[in-house]
This record gives C-alpha cells, sequence and structure tokens, in this order.
C-alpha cells in the first residue's frame, strides 16, 4: 500500500475490524467473521482492514505461570490459542477475499511471523508503544504502521514520534482510551485534532465505547480521525461477546453513520454548488442605479448610484462596487436607470494578487504559523504574472540584518528557475509540503524537517513537488544578487511587491 502520509487529509478513511480474541481459538469462527467483512467491504466499497493479535505464548508467557488460571490474561491467551500456520491460513483467506490484514505482535518473535505472513500493516498496540526494544524492532521490518497512544501523556507521545521518526518510519497514530468498555464521558474525542496538528500524521481512532454508540464515530471523523479501528465479533455456540465488541448489524451501522457524516462534513462539488447558491442569493442583493445621469467613460461609485431591490437580469449589485474594482460607464445612463454589464467596462488590477494571496494565506495557516498582518509580500512570478502558475514564488521577508529570514511559498508544479547568488549563504527548512532543489545537477527531494545548505555561487532551481511551505535562513539578502542562468527569458519587473496580505 501507500505510504500513510499519501492519504494524510484526504477523505479517505481506514477501518480496522480487530478480532482479537473473539475468534475464541476457533479458525472456523475467525472465518465466518472474515466472510461478514467481506461483504461490509463489498456493500460500503471501503478500506476494511481484518487485525490479528500474535503472541508467541512459548515465550511471551514465563515458565512459572503457564497454566495458571487465576491470572485473566494468562487464561485468555492460552484458551484462545491459534498456531502460527492457523494465522497464515486466515490472514490468506481474508486476502483471497479483498481484504487487507494487519497483525499487532505483543514480542520479537511475533514481530517475524508478522512480516513473514504479508500482513499489510503491523499495528503497535498501547501496551507496548513504549516499549523500545520491541518498538525497534517493529521498526526495523519497514511497514507501514499503526500505533495507538492509550495510556500515554504528552510528554511519552512526543517520545514515541521522536523515536520513529528518527527511524524514518512509516506510522499513523491512533488515539485510543484504554479503558474497556469507555464511557461517553471519557472519550475525550477533541484529542484526535490535538494529535494530528501537533505531529502533522495521519491520525486515528481506536474505539472501546458501547457499539450502540453511533455518534463517536463522526465525532472522530469531523476531528480529524481517518483510521477506525473497532473490535468485531460474532455470536458463535457458547463464545461471549464483550461489552465493546460489535457483532455485524453493529458494525454496519456504525460505518453508515461515519460515512454519513463523511458526506455532510466535505462537499467534493462546493465548487460547482457555488454557482446554484449565488443565483439563489442573487434576488436577496441590492442593484445598482444611477442617482443622476452618468456621462461616457464616467467613473461608476458611491456618488453617483444609490442601491434598492429588486436586482433586474444583466445588473450590477451592490456587492460589485469594490475598492478594488473601478465601474467604468461605456455609455451615457439616465437617472434612476439599473446599471447594466453590457454598459460598462471592468478594470479589476488586483484580482490575480488576491487570488495567489489567499491561496498562501490557507496554506501558511494549515502549516502551522501565525503572522501579523503588516508584512512585505513579494509575487515573484519570472517569465510573468500570467505564468505564475508554473515559474513562481511568494515571498515573505522576516528579518533582513547580518542574518535573514523569509517565507517561501511555492503551489504544486511551480519552478523557480535556476539561479545562484554571490553574496548570500542560504539554508531551507521545508514546513510543509515537498521540495525538488537540484543544486549543480544533483537533485534532493526535501520534507518537513529536512534541512538544506545552499552555498554561495552554487546553482540552484527547486520545484514543488506538493504545495510547500518553507524557511528560507539566510546571510544578509541583497536585492541585486540573484544571478539567473537564462537571464534574457526573465520579464524586466520580475516581481510585485503588494500589501494586500490581509
Amino acid at each position: 500500500m501507500a505510504k500513510w502520509k499519501d492519504f494524510y487529509d484526504s477523505s479517505e478513511i481506514f477501518i480496522i475490524a480487530e478480532l482479537a480474541n473473539n475468534h475464541s481459538g476457533q479458525t472456523d469462527l475467525a472465518k465466518k467473521m472474515i466472510i461478514e467483512l467481506s461483504e461490509i467491504k463489498n456493500n460500503f466499497d471501503l478500506n476494511i482492514i481484518v487485525k490479528f493479535q500474535y503472541r508467541d505464548l512459548d515465550t511471551y508467557i514465563d515458565n512459572e505461570f503457564k497454566g495458571k488460571q487465576d491470572y485473566k490474561f494468562i487464561k485468555r491467551f492460552e484458551s484462545t490459542r491459534l498456531e502460527w500456520g492457523d494465522f497464515l491460513s486466515l490472514a490468506d483467506f481474508a486476502k483471497s477475499l479483498g481484504l487487507m490484514t494487519a497483525a499487532t505482535p505483543f514480542d520479537e518473535p511475533s514481530v517475524e511471523k508478522v512480516k513473514e505472513h504479508g500482513h499489510d500493516i503491523l499495528k503497535v498496540a498501547s501496551a507496548t508503544s513504549t516499549d523500545w526494544n520491541l518498538l525497534e524492532k517493529c521498526v526495523s521490518k519497514k511497514m507501514p504502521m499503526v500505533v495507538s497512544l492509550g495510556g500515554l501523556d504528552d510528554f511519552e507521545v512526543d517520545r514515541v514520534v521522536s523515536f520513529l521518526k528518527h527511524r524514518d518510519a512509516d506510522f499513523a497514530l491512533m488515539h485510543c482510551v484504554a479503558l474497556y468498555p469507555t464511557s461517553n464521558q471519557k472519550l475525550n474525542l477533541k484529542k484526535i485534532r490535538e494529535i494530528k496538528e501537533r505531529y502533522r500524521v495521519l491520525t486515528g481512532f481506536s474505539t472501546h465505547e458501547d457499539p450502540k454508540n453511533l455518534l463517536a464515530g463522526p465525532l472522530a471523523l469531523a476531528a480529524g480521525a481517518q483510521i477506525f479501528e473497532k473490535h468485531y465479533a460474532k455470536k458463535y455456540d457458547e463464545v461471549e461477546i464483550n461489552s465493546y465488541s460489535s457483532e455485524k448489524a453493529d458494525f454496519e451501522a456504525w460505518i453508515k453513520a461515519i460515512l454519513s457524516a463523511r458526506a455532510q462534513l466535505t462537499d467534493f462539488f462546493f465548487r460547482d454548488n457555488l454557482g446554484v447558491q449565488r443565483m439563489t442569493l442573487r434576488p436577496l442583493k441590492r442593484g445598482l442605479y444611477a442617482s443622476r445621469d452618468i456621462q461616457l467613460n464616467e467613473i461608476i461609485d458611491v456618488s453617483n448610484t444609490y442601491f434598492a431591490i429588486p436586482v433586474q437580469e444583466g445588473q450590477f449589485t451592490s456587492n460589485e462596487l469594490s475598492l478594488r474594482t473601478s465601474i467604468i460607464a461605456q455609455c451615457e445612463i439616465k437617472k434612476g436607470q439599473a446599471v447594466n454589464y453590457k454598459d460598462c467596462k471592468i478594470l479589476n488590477k488586483t484580482k490575480n494578487l488576491e487570488i495567489i494571496l489567499s491561496r498562501a494565506r490557507f496554506l501558511i495557516s494549515k502549516s502551522g504559523l501565525t503572522l501579523g498582518s503588516d508584512l512585505d509580500v513579494e509575487i515573484s512570478h519570472h517569465y510573468g504574472i500570467q505564468k505564475f502558475e508554473k515559474f513562481g514564488a511568494i515571498l515573505i521577508p522576516l528579518i533582513n540584518r547580518e542574518y535573514a529570514k523569509k517565507l517561501v511559498v511555492m503551489f504544486k508544479g511551480q519552478i523557480h528557475p535556476e539561479h545562484y547568488h554571490k553574496l548570500k549563504e542560504e539554508t531551507f527548512i521545508i514546513l510543509i509540503g515537498k521540495l525538488r532543489v537540484t543544486l549543480d545537477g544533483i537533485v534532493t527531494i526535501i520534507e518537513p524537517g529536512d534541512v538544506l545548505l545552499i552555498p554561495r555561487t552554487r546553482k540552484h532551481f527547486m520545484e514543488a513537488i506538493e504545495d510547500t511551505v518553507f524557511e528560507e535562513i539566510s546571510s544578509t539578502n541583497f536585492t541585486d544578487d540573484s544571478f539567473y542562468t537564462q537571464p534574457d527569458k526573465l520579464v524586466p519587473a520580475r516581481k510585485t511587491p503588494t500589501s494586500l496580505w490581509f
């Protein structure tokens, strides 16, 4: 499967059905549950992941305590034991039905089996998320990981994330409350948003609430969860179902609630629907009428117009009189007449800049930065503003002394042409996105947290693989210290300063 970060902030969701010990050590029961889950996958066209728990019981339980029934978990694990061949058979069976599979290893030999059995995902349980030796073993398998955070405080989560990021692990984090079952008052769902914003990784929710609770899933989705883990069970002979595991009907109702929430949270056709909204609102706007005779080439503004309903077909509305827009009469308009589009010319020199800056503001906000309103902003458009989408960047100088700092915003696909500096040495630090930098012909791809030095006189150009915000930390910046390898293609004024930031 793709890396977890490829799904970050997408509409994609993943459902993990945790079988745990609910199969009661019976492969026929486990297969019945897997068949039901394949039916759910087909009904909802979702990423359904069947998850097992792996324990090498021969080493996991100390010899002195094997067979002791007064220890709750020893009794449970021994009574529901499956052999490794059984687990492999079940994993293959699930895959044959189009399901993804995952397993949670609780010891080092089990980690080896997770990899050997070809599972798509390695799950780290809350109980072992700070078992550093086991975690090191998990990371070494280079598998997509899902890490539950039940029982951890912020400091401990910081340590886990630091451990994983320093080992370049592909991981997602799961908000989890290790109370079985979890009461509604203890779900703490706002923590999902905090985790996602703090660590900028795909985030999910591992649930243990009452199966009849159909609100927690949608609320978790609204808080930013994209992975949902729930215990799955099935009535079978004398097998007892615990209070936080769902049978098929409850599981489907839970999924329906999440999908309904997703449909309400995101309208993928919002831009198309804006036109309908505007037509609906237009009759509620005031139309623009001449308050006196308006002459040819006269600027139309509040001095020669008034606003009233109704808005007639082809008529300006009061909303369209703007400080940044000029409306010029192209014929004489008599007092009391509607001011119509066909009779006027519209000049708006800042529209393109406003659109560009609006996108940049959104991206900077998404990166977690807060900037003041009194900023110098430069739109860099090397080959003209009309080619900005392909060649350009937004530069926000913050400091320029013996040391300097600026923010650079580049949208996906944009290129900053090859150039070099004689006086300035600079370092790029990626905050959000992904940048391909070619330095003297050597290509380096840098991502959030990466740092790249650009020495003086070294030719370099950048291309944004994704919408990207990065810091440029440098020595003093001089306006005449950028030398392009193809200067003849540049427009005379390749930067447009603006005060329209906010």
